[in-house]
């Protein structure tokens, strides 16, 4: 019985993968740089730009900015014909990143503040903004950075990198931070008392300048002297000049009485209580520079006061 050996072809053998085979998996479409790629940012620093940082506040206090920046090459140390030091930055390099800060002082309720912070030339990379324990909530500091070209009063404003407001629960950045107006988002949410006035006068609350103001509602004590006479009160909203609301208590105060005056944008009841003396205000009621929120009382005496007047608010700053 006879029998056969296996040979190898003649020849070299094949390199590279058996024309046979067949990949399971899709090869990828895209590859990914792992040296010499872009810095990750698109705002490039010139010599001329610095940045311009707009900020107004209800309640003072500093706010801290901090920028990052990724430097342009430095020059080569040395003579030309000799070879730079072994640590000297390879041309064409860029140099490491370097931090620049800036603490800005504000004056409370004083409109809108301005500071610089002086750049280098390189990539802008990152931009906080904090504020100290003074703003406790949102809506007290509004924070604005602009890139600038040139001078702060003749210079050119090139960007907005960032605008909202900052706190200490939630600080303002760049990038992928947020470009905001001031009056949106969530407001300041606080209480606001008014002077009582004189005896015989009723009282005014005025929404100051650099504030929008959405009034909630409101409470005040009313004292009537011993003087004979109804007084019916009235709310007035006008804008300094021209009434756009006006409406009547639901009963009359009357000679010793003390009653409480109450405003607010639900319906009016007629309670048991016949001290407790309730008005309507307009829904989401918005007072903005010079607006007021008045009472007028007809016939009021030389001796009743207003007392306790208290205002629940949202507010925003309004100017930035």
């Amino acid at each position: 019985m006879g029998s056969s050996v296996l040979l190898p072809a003649p020849g070299q053998p094949t390199t590279g993968v058996d024309p046979n085979f067949t990949q399971a998996a899709v090869p990828q479409r895209v590859a990914f740089a792992f040296t010499d790629i872009d810095p990750p940012t698109g705002v490039y620093i010139q010599r001329d730009d610095i940045l311009l940082i707009l900020i107004n506040s209800f309640v003072g206090g500093s706010v801290f900015v901090s920028a990052r920046l990724l430097l342009a090459a430095q020059g080569q140390p040395g003579q030309p014909d000799q070879q730079p030091p072994a640590d000297a930055i390879p041309s064409g390099v860029l140099s490491p990143i370097v931090t620049v800060n800036k603490q800005c002082v504000l004056q409370a309720g004083t409109g809108v503040q301005v500071f610089t912070l002086e750049l280098q030339e390189g990539y802008l990379l990152s931009i906080r903004a904090s504020a100290d324990s003074s703003s406790s909530t949102r809506g007290q500091t509004f924070v604005r950075v602009l890139l600038n070209r040139g001078s702060v009063g003749g210079g050119v404003g090139a960007a907005v990198l960032m605008s909202d407001y900052a706190y200490p629960q939630q600080q303002v950045g760049f990038p992928y931070g947020t470009i905001r107006a001031p009056q949106e988002g969530p407001g300041d949410v606080r209480s606001i008392q008014q002077a009582n006035p004189a005896a015989g006068a009723d009282w005014t609350f005025v929404c100051t300048a650099n504030t929008r103001l959405y009034v909630r509602s409101f409470s005040s004590q009313f004292v009537a002297s011993a003087g004979v006479a109804n007084r019916q009160v009235e709310v007035i909203v006008d804008d300094g000049t021209n009434t756009v609301w006006r409406t009547s208590a639901s009963a009359n105060i009357t000679a010793g009485q003390t009653a409480f005056v109450s405003g607010t944008s639900e319906q009016s009841p007629t309670g048991v209580i016949t001290t407790t003396i309730n008005v309507v205000i307009p829904d989401d009621l918005r007072l903005v520079n010079g607006w007021r929120l008045r009472v007028l009382t007809t016939g009021i005496q030389a001796g009743d006061q207003w007392s306790n007047i208290w205002v629940n608010v949202e507010r925003w700053l309004d100017n930035v």
